[in-house]
């Protein structure tokens, strides 16, 4: 949708009830919804975030791997880049980072990765499926159109 027409101040209205909207209707996809817009990451990059991108002292993520169609690649650039962490998004991912920690029963699952030069590592991701691997971005679709 074209909403080069909206005055910006429309634009924030519009955000502001999408989030109330995720917040009341997909709870448990509130942070992802939040993190899409505050840091204006791709659905891809979302699922291919791990924890230790987020650096909640210096307010940064680090947005350096995407997962799409069950592959992990390089964000659409090909190179990685680090965008703000907001106050908001911040807090809003340390309570979702402890509810996954209840979840899992105290420690969430790690799962392999590949990294640059042949090279892997074990991550546990911001937003995992219900076994703690990516989440699969077409079954997040669905589960977002279907409410």
């Amino acid at each position: 949708m074209d909403n080069s027409y909206l005055p910006s101040y429309a634009l924030g209205k519009s955000i502001r009830v999408s989030w109330a909207a995720a917040k009341e209707h997909l709870p448990e996809s509130y942070p992802l919804f939040l993190c899409a817009f505050r840091a204006g990451m791709r659905l891809g990059e979302l699922l291919g975030l791990a924890w230790t991108d987020v650096d909640f002292a210096a307010n940064r993520i680090t947005v350096q791997r995407s997962h799409t169609h069950g592959r992990f690649s390089t964000p659409k650039s090909h190179k990685s880049r680090v965008v703000d962490l907001s106050d908001q998004l911040g807090a809003t991912l340390l309570e979702h980072q402890e509810a996954l920690r209840q979840r899992f029963g105290g420690s969430q699952p790690s799962f392999e990765v590949p990294g640059p030069r042949g090279n892997s590592r074990m991550v546990q991701f911001v937003f995992p499926s219900e076994t703690g691997g990516p989440l699969c971005g077409d079954n997040f679709r669905r589960r977002c159109s279907t409410g």
